[in-house]
């Protein structure tokens, strides 16, 4: 299993806003999907998927970009793949790769893309919705949806918390979008994010994955740059503006979903699943924006079936592709000889070891 770190003497910064207004699809509401002779789950008064992690998760380059939709999607996949965590270490299930800016960047400048922004370093936001559309066209999850709740989730207070409650403890965390008060720029390091009614809006969104609730003190869990932070039950009913959750097959079968159709309804929806070429001269970034994992033993111990077997038909392209690595952590993607290698160096990149 794969391991990670977590350094919690970390020094925590202020990130940068950076989600569009979220785009909806009738045919993704997850509850459409759910056999109905499924009974729901008891709530517990206090619920959490961190196991106990604070702080020290990176911020993901959310620190200079405003990559938070890409950066909430990495949490999320983070805390869905966590099996334990003892002496700051973050265990994973088998195959699992932690994330890490270089990589988070790649996915932010690439989609960005694709959506039509101009090339090569678009930093202008993501609509949630065009970017699990396209996360999924990657293939970096099985599945995702939008959880069940009332219109487009938010507004006004009329969000139902039962039902987003119920969702996250059913998906381990949701993806969720928020738009963001006026106070709330003036309140980071102070948690809970609260929120007073008739307190003007902005026109920033962030988005955060949500991991969990506390009754006892009317919160919700939220994790964003790097750290985990508290909101009120007020903040969340109005400010919420969307919420998906990513589906494993696993859920899928536990949870009595149709995946057949939702993968269908998906795949139908518009938005694109073209991967295009990002480019390799990133802005830099900060040494201290990396990640720290398990010590290297070698590249091939992050690389899947199809990037061994090029290395293993490539006599010295391992040292290459290392050396190139090691050498700057400016890039986005490895410098490479041909389109041939571009799964090797995604290969290496969700692996890289510093």
């Amino acid at each position: 299993m794969n391991t990670l770190v977590v350094d919690e003497s970390e020094v925590v910064t202020s990130g940068v806003y950076g989600a569009k207004p979220t785009t909806l699809h009738n045919e993704l509401w997850l509850k459409n999907y759910r056999a109905t002779d499924v009974v729901p789950p008891v709530l517990p008064s206090v619920y959490s998927v961190t196991m106990g992690i604070r702080k020290g998760l990176n911020m993901l380059a959310n620190n200079v970009l405003g990559c938070c939709v890409v950066a909430c999607a990495e949490h999320g996949r983070m805390f869905k793949a966590l099996v334990s965590y003892e002496n700051n270490t973050m265990t994973f299930e088998k195959g699992f790769r932690p994330p890490h800016p270089p990589y988070t960047e790649t996915l932010y400048y690439t989609c960005g893309i694709a959506s039509g922004e101009p090339a090569p370093h678009p930093d202008n936001g993501l609509d949630p919705g065009f970017f699990y559309k396209w996360f999924f066209g990657q293939g970096l999850c099985d599945a995702y949806g939008q959880v069940s709740g009332p219109g487009s989730l938010g507004g006004g207070g009329d969000l139902d918390l039962v039902a987003l409650k119920t969702a996250i403890l059913e998906y381990h965390g949701l993806a969720c979008a928020f738009v963001i008060p006026r106070p709330f720029e003036s309140q980071f390091n102070v948690t809970p994010f609260s929120y007073t009614p008739g307190t003007q809006m902005t026109n920033e969104g962030h988005a955060m994955y949500v991991t969990g609730w506390d009754d006892t003190k009317q919160l919700f869990e939220v994790c964003t740059w790097g750290v985990i932070w508290y909101c009120t039950y007020e903040f969340m009913s109005a400010c919420l503006e969307s919420a998906f959750a990513f589906v494993s097959q696993e859920d899928a079968v536990r949870l009595g979903i149709n995946f057949n159709a939702l993968i269908a309804a998906i795949t139908v929806i518009p938005g694109s699943q073209v991967n295009a070429t990002p480019s390799t001269d990133a802005p830099q970034r900060r040494k201290t924006d990396v990640i720290v994992t398990t010590p290297d033993h070698g590249l091939g111990a992050f690389l899947d079936d199809e990037a061994k077997r090029l290395v293993e038909r490539i006599p010295g392209i391992e040292n290459l592709v290392k050396h190139e690595i090691e050498k700057s952590l400016q890039i986005a993607v490895p410098v490479i000889l041909s389109k041939e290698f571009e799964t090797l160096a995604k290969s290496l990149l969700v692996g890289l070891v510093v």
